[in-house]
């Protein structure tokens, strides 16, 4: 699913709409695009040689994701502030 706009740097959360049954959401994954294009994953992020979390999923409902990013970490940044971009895609592994 995409993403759509998402100013990170303003905002720290972000709702996405599915179609899925949430009991059936076997797993989500989250790619977030850069300003520039640039890929990288919600959850956590190397700086140097340490993990760091830069976002996570707050909440799961019947028809939504909120995604949120943490302050003051990655995605808080003017890199990641431009609304004419998709900001990236939610992949689901859902069951049938």
């Amino acid at each position: 699913m995409r993403i759509g706009s998402w100013n990170m740097d303003a905002s720290a959360n972000c709702l996405i709409t599915h179609g899925v049954n949430k009991l059936k959401i076997r797993g989500l994954w989250t790619t977030i695009l850069s300003d520039t294009g640039k890929a990288e994953p919600l959850l956590f992020l190397i700086n140097g040689t340490s993990a760091v979390i830069s976002g996570a999923y707050q909440e799961i409902e019947t028809s939504t994701i909120t995604l949120m990013r943490i302050d003051s970490q990655r995605f808080d940044t003017t890199v990641y502030n431009d609304p004419a971009v998709n900001r990236g895609w939610v992949t689901m592994l859902y069951e049938l």
